[in-house]
């Protein structure tokens, strides 16, 4: 545990910079309709082979990625960021049939 598992790409033109990463990694994307809307899956490359896929949506902070990594205690990982100088910025947020981001 404690991994990254899933990663979000923040862009002003999500469509064009699917585009990009598509012509030059070979990557897809699939809108999603888990209740956001405009939210993409981004597919980096088949399941049995290492690495993980992520995300794309419209950007609404300031930093070009999200990395999100699967923790066994939220709260606690919080906590420890805090006590290590971290800051948290946002969330965590529910997101419906995913849990907790």
């Amino acid at each position: 545990m404690n991994r990254p598992i899933h990663f979000d790409i923040l862009a002003d033109d999500p469509v064009r910079v699917a585009r990009f990463y598509g012509d030059v990694f070979g990557w897809s994307t699939a809108e999603w309709g888990g209740g956001q809307q405009g939210y993409w899956l981004v597919t980096t490359g088949p399941s049995e082979t290492p690495g993980i896929n992520g995300g794309m949506m419209k950007r609404h902070f300031p930093q070009g990625v999200i990395n999100t990594i699967e923790v066994a205690d939220v709260e606690a990982t919080i906590s420890a960021v805090e006590d290590s100088g971290g800051e948290k910025v946002h969330g965590p947020e529910a997101i419906p049939g995913v849990g907790l981001h």
